[in-house]
């Protein structure tokens, strides 16, 4: 019921009353006084009570069972369509596989093998904006603030 009273009142300040603030504040006050009432009590009924678990809790989660991988599929080398390890996509670059259900940039891999270990918190950069030219020249590691600000200036300019 006190909840009921709340609202109304919120409804009310929402039609254009010029005493918001005056009304806010009466509001918050009511509903902390409801709340040490336990007349509020019923808006915790969606919170996990102590000690209470969730229903999906050690349960495995198939959202699309038919297109998963199942135990006994060929993949990889032995598939009729490999391609050599390597996906092109249209927008992200070129991939290559890395293991079952794993795969790695080509640009990453060729930096690392030209330049060694990536430095922390950096991204590489193709510096023709042509994300299919894996060329070591071409590859820089900058940081993602160096990323968004040219990334501002192409779009600009």
């Amino acid at each position: 019921m006190v909840f009921k009273e709340i609202q109304n009142e919120v409804m009310l300040t929402l039609k254009g009353s010029h005493h918001a603030e005056s009304v806010r504040k009466r509001l918050a006050e009511k509903s902390k006084k409801a709340w040490k009432d336990g007349k509020l009590d019923n808006s915790r009924k969606y919170f996990f009570k102590n000690g209470q678990s969730s229903w999906n809790k050690g349960k495995s989660m198939h959202l699309s069972p038919g297109t998963e991988w199942k135990n006994g599929q060929i993949v990889g080398e032995k598939h009729p369509q490999w391609n050599g390890g390597v996906q092109i996509t249209k927008d992200d670059g070129v991939y290559l596989w890395a293991g079952k259900n794993k795969r790695k940039r080509r640009a990453r891999d060729v930096y690392e093998k030209a330049y060694g270990k990536i430095p922390h918190r950096r991204v590489i950069f193709h510096m023709n904006g042509d994300m299919n030219d894996d060329r070591p020249e071409n590859l820089v590691a900058i940081t993602r603030k160096e990323l968004y600000n040219r990334n501002m200036l192409k779009r600009y300019e």
